[in-house]
């Protein structure tokens, strides 16, 4: 008798169980039907926005590697001036901005038997700008940031510059965070070279360099055509590619 009583207890307390929760549905179902419904369009937004970024860093990467592998000129240009307005993609934005910079002082030595003196310090002070861009607006990425310091340290070294140069250079090999890489092993060889430096040495204008005494007026760059600008680290090992980033 007693075991039915409890039994019929329970029933009764499961159908007010059930009652209630009807109740609480029927009065509130069309508010939780609308929560489900907001809660998965929010779920579809987030969704379809981390798609939506990997797929542009994917893009913005595919076309840094494309342009890194053409020759120097004006549509490699334009095309890393183009990656280098993509600040929401910080880590290609700097290494293209480093690229851009590498194109002017290239163009520097390329041209500089045929540039006025005016023209000389124009593509300096381009390529001057965009390396300092790198260290205004991307200070946190690092790799970019050593790459600039080390054009802007070669840039004043080429003109003669020699303490400022040995400054970038410095900085570059105290950034711990970039042990191990190339461009710290030649930050260091900068300066290596630099220490045993006496002189200034000047853009020829022949085949030959000419060397000239401390005292003499700086006329220009110290490196020849045929090697390349040494003021652009762009050139540096695939370091300066990450395997991907936003």
């Amino acid at each position: 008798m007693k075991s039915r009583r409890r039994h019929e207890l329970q029933q009764n307390v499961l159908q007010v169980e059930l009652s209630q929760v009807w109740d609480f549905l029927r009065k509130k179902g069309n508010y939780l039907a609308w929560g489900s419904l907001v809660a998965a369009a929010i779920v579809l937004v987030v969704v379809w926005y981390v798609r939506k970024v990997r797929a542009e860093a994917q893009a913005v990467q595919t076309q840094f590697t494309r342009l890194s592998m053409m020759s120097s000129g004006p549509e490699r240009l334009a095309g890393f001036e183009e990656l280098a307005a993509k600040e929401s993609h910080p880590t290609w934005a700097a290494l293209s901005t480093v690229r851009v910079a590498g194109e002017y002082a290239m163009q520097l030595i390329l041209r500089w038997p045929t540039l006025s003196g005016a023209e000389r310090q124009e593509l300096r002070r381009q390529a001057e700008a965009y390396y300092r861009r790198v260290l205004e607006k991307f200070p946190r990425q690092e790799l970019a940031v050593a790459m600039a310091r080390f054009g802007l340290g070669k840039q004043a070294e080429n003109w003669g510059e020699l303490e400022a140069a040995r400054s970038e250079y410095q900085m570059i090999r105290q950034m711990a965070g970039l042990a191990g890489y190339p461009i710290v092993g030649a930050a260091e060889q900068a300066l290596a070279r630099m220490d045993q430096f006496r002189g200034r040495v000047y853009m020829p204008t022949t085949a030959e360099a000419l060397t000239r005494p401390t005292s003499g007026p700086a006329s220009g760059p110290a490196t020849r055509p045929a090697s390349g600008p040494a003021s652009a680290p762009a050139s540096a090992p695939s370091a300066t590619q990450p395997a991907g980033s936003s």
